[in-house]
């Protein structure tokens, strides 16, 4: 239900583009800054050179964590709405955007705050902790903050209403492994034909990567939001 109503959706798939050109860039960006600045750096000590390289790629994918933030939201929002058989305008989505993104913002504070050292840092009484979600409910706060509540508390209190379903893992582990299969479909070809990873076989597997990663990230968000839309959120699960 949540990939077809995701697939006939030309506005959740033109999110998805969107994301894969901005993830894309910054992937590309740090690699590209990895193989300038690594080389020099490995010269006085192969340990610098791996630490630096293993900074950039952090740094790079923290970047593009934050840039999918928005895109994800839009598509649940966008594919939480068709699961109730309304549509949506690219306008509605924008302005559900902007109307929710400082608790789109605490929400990632929470997500972030896994220890509870870092949670004393980063979150305030104006957000909610992670013991506040119930076991296996956290998927659906976005997608209820975006089709129902007003503010963070709300969402997560509907969301603790959503009995978890083990559908969410199936679909992550198929997208995962899709997403191998062609990033090995691509690299070996290339390495029995050029006799080696080279920076044209290597750039190969990176997009094939990132375009599997975010087409994957896009099915969960649809997948969250269908499944929190047909939910019976008034007298369901409460933790």
């Amino acid at each position: 239900m949540s990939v077809r109503l995701y697939l006939r959706s030309p506005l959740a798939l033109a999110w998805t583009l969107l994301a894969v050109v901005l993830v894309g860039a910054v992937v590309l960006g740090g690699w590209l800054l990895a193989a300038a600045l690594t080389p020099a750096a490995a010269a006085g000590s192969e340990l610098l050179g791996g630490l630096l390289s293993l900074g950039i790629g952090v740094v790079a994918v923290a970047l593009a964590a934050v840039l999918w933030v928005p895109a994800g939201a839009a598509i649940a929002y966008i594919v939480g709405h068709r699961a109730r058989g309304r549509s949506v305008s690219a306008g509605a989505t924008n302005a559900a955007l902007r109307r929710h993104r400082v608790d789109i913002y605490r929400w990632c504070k929470t997500r972030v705050a896994v220890v509870d050292r870092l949670a004393e840092r980063l979150l305030d009484e104006a957000d909610v902790s992670r013991t506040e979600v119930a076991a296996g409910c956290g998927p659906y706060v976005v997608p209820a903050l975006l089709l129902d509540a007003p503010r963070l508390p709300a969402a997560v209190e509907r969301a603790n209403r959503v009995v978890p379903n083990p559908g969410r893992q199936r679909l992550l582990y198929r997208g995962t492994a899709a997403t191998f299969a062609a990033a090995a479909v691509v690299a070996i070809p290339g390495v029995v034909v050029r006799g080696g990873v080279d920076e044209f076989v290597g750039g190969a597997v990176l997009a094939v990567a990132v375009v599997g990663a975010v087409v994957t990230a896009a099915l969960d968000a649809a997948w969250r939001a269908s499944t929190y839309a047909q939910a019976a959120t008034e007298d369901g699960f409460v933790g």
